[in-house]
């Protein structure tokens, strides 16, 4: 959907909204979940996801079961079905349809003006219920596996919604799809004054860490290829003490 229709949603929102989202016309963000096959590479299970949503089963508004239904009930408590809401609550709800149910798949539909957070709760529920998110609209899957008595590293970057938990198998995804685009940077931190970043330039990418305050702040003497950068913030994310020791770094004077 392009910037301008999602900019039109605002100023048609007020005349159509409840027509709208009552028969499923909103402007949506989707949202596919399934399974997570662990090991599995990120293109399989996104080919995967694909051959469900153009197979020959159609999706259907009923009620998913098993481990889908689990994850649907645990996402209703947080935001109610359309079906159980007033006129006068739409305006609050995140859902743009129903659900759809598919052979194995779920699919939500959000609406675009407030997909952001809403979006990043149903990859944590997703990721609790042992179950993948495939973002279509930028092509990302995610699977927010998260062990809370461990330490977590969360990923900045203008490309993914903002509080993701950082992990080898997102990196693998974002950091070659940085290379030309506009604000071409990620950042993996642990928290404010502790945290990996690279910027991609036409040359490389530019690799930087920070422990702790800024005069603790370093940068790679060199530019760093993009395989490198996936494996080195990779480690930097797994808490690998060593992730930096194959690069030179020097200190950035502020």
């Amino acid at each position: 959907i392009s910037a301008c229709l999602v900019g039109s949603e605002m100023c048609i929102r007020d005349r159509y909204r409840r027509v709208a989202v009552r028969t499923g016309l909103a402007l949506s963000f989707d949202l596919h979940i399934a399974e997570h096959e662990a090991g599995r590479p990120v293109e399989q299970v996104v080919a995967a996801v694909m051959n469900r949503l153009e197979g020959e089963l159609a999706p259907t508004h009923g009620q998913p079961t098993g481990t889908l239904g689990k994850l649907l009930a645990e996402l209703h408590l947080v935001y109610p079905p359309l079906s159980a809401l007033s006129d006068d609550l739409l305006d609050e709800s995140p859902w743009a349809a129903e659900p759809e149910v598919g052979s194995g798949l779920l699919t939500l539909s959000l609406r675009w003006s407030i997909v952001g957070s809403t979006a990043l709760r149903v990859i944590q529920i997703a990721g609790h219920c042992g179950m993948g998110v495939y973002d279509p609209q930028a092509d990302i899957y995610y699977f927010q596996d998260v062990d809370f008595g461990k330490e977590r590293y969360e990923v900045e970057c203008p490309h993914l919604f903002t509080g993701v938990v950082a992990s080898r198998q997102l990196l693998q995804q974002i950091v070659p799809r940085l290379m030309g685009k506009e604000d071409p940077y990620i950042v993996v931190s642990r928290n404010a004054e502790d945290y990996a970043q690279a910027l991609w330039t036409t040359a490389g990418f530019r690799l930087e860490y920070r422990e702790g305050s800024a005069d603790r702040h370093f940068a790679s003497e060199s530019l760093v290829e993009g395989a490198r950068v996936v494996e080195l913030l990779s480690k930097f994310t797994e808490g690998d003490p060593g992730w930096r020791n194959s690069v030179e770094f020097t200190r950035v004077q502020f």
